[in-house]
């Protein structure tokens, strides 16, 4: 049906739409329960594995009790909830790898995040592209940058051979959706030159029209803008750039699934910044006097309260906006109703054999 619908004919696989082989790790689980809603569940799991990296993470950074405040918080994210609410999508097997990448990197186990971001080459071909950014990250934090040289040379070769060859190989077409990108060039170079030649008219035509302002502020606002305090969310440079020089509307929404992979980036980040102020202040902080009850003071001093604060804020923030995203609907009665439209779906599906 793609394959019609895209003129490609029906000698085409979703293979090539996007080069997504990630999705075979799924036919496992359907051939026992094959039915669309194994999909959904499915995804709801892989963002749900997310969560216990968040925690771990923020756990290190600023301590258990923000941690669990923010592993709530995430777990609520309204880029999370969009993708849920536009069906499957193969981006949710990025949220759980990005998570993953992030924090094993974090922890100092460089080989678990190497092979997490190794294997987001299998999600999507755009993200060859994140995983050369990670490995930027890799290179300023381990200072191997031998072994992130190759990583970066893996991801952009990846994205570039998907286009290329797999894609085409699979009934696709290369370049196939460059033409949301066509006002800056007839292909990748040709933007980037123009973009070189013509800053101040590529940045007005990334930030407009205001639906793209908006997109960023949904997507950073929540964390209180501290994500650009941390290398991590370089890892979401070539995610913005994909939608807001695009001329698709629908990478300007909120809705769909675009906005799911900024959500680890983002909150992880943006922990990551406040991890290292709270670091610094009790670095910082003097011993005023020898008394044991004034050093006790001192040592519940501002760090900790301001990581709790941080957390309780960014919870506060994320149950707020549920009540403008998907999950609020939840709580009303015709989210459970079948309504005439819907029955007819059902009606229409059943006589395909």
């Amino acid at each position: 049906m793609k394959g019609v619908h895209n003129g490609f004919g029906t000698n085409f696989s979703i293979l090539g739409d996007h080069f997504s082989p990630i999705l075979a790790v799924l036919g496992p689980v359907y051939a026992v329960f094959p039915h669309a809603t194994t999909l959904l569940v499915t995804q709801g799991l892989l963002f749900a594995a997310s969560v216990p990296f968040v925690w771990l993470f923020a756990r290190r950074k600023l301590g258990r009790l923000p941690a669990y405040l923010l592993a709530l918080a995430y777990a609520l994210s309204w880029g999370l909830q969009s993708a849920m609410d536009a069906d499957f999508h193969e981006i949710a097997f990025a949220v759980p790898l990005l998570a993953i990448a992030i924090e094993r990197l974090d922890a100092g186990r460089l080989r678990a995040a190497i092979v997490a971001a190794l294997v987001l080459l299998l999600v999507k071909e755009d993200f060859g592209l994140v995983v050369a950014m990670f490995a930027v990250i890799v290179g300023i934090r381990t200072k191997r940058w031998r072994l992130a040289g190759v990583l970066a040379v893996l991801g952009v070769a990846t994205t570039v051979v998907a286009d290329k060859l797999l894609i085409p190989l699979a009934g696709g077409k290369s370049g196939y959706y460059w033409d949301y990108y066509a006002a800056l060039g007839a292909n990748p170079v040709d933007a980037l030159w123009h973009a070189i030649r013509h800053p101040a008219s590529t940045w007005t035509y990334a930030f407009s029209p205001h639906a793209k302002i908006t997109l960023l502020r949904w997507l950073f606002a929540p964390v209180g803008f501290l994500c650009f305090g941390s290398f991590y969310v370089l890892l979401a440079l070539p995610l913005v750039a994909e939608r807001l020089l695009s001329n698709n509307p629908n990478h300007w929404t909120l809705s769909h699934q675009y906005s799911a992979p900024f959500a680890p980036i983002v909150t992880l980040a943006a922990i990551d910044t406040v991890g290292k102020l709270v670091g610094h202040a009790r670095r910082a902080q003097p011993v005023v006097s020898r008394s044991r009850r004034l050093v006790t003071r001192a040592r519940l001093t501002p760090a900790n309260g301001f990581a709790f604060a941080f957390a309780a804020g960014v919870l506060a923030v994320a149950v707020w906006a549920s009540g403008r995203m998907p999950f609020d609907r939840l709580i009303h009665r015709s989210e459970y109703q079948t309504s005439a439209y819907a029955r007819a779906q059902g009606a229409a599906v059943a006589i395909v054999p």
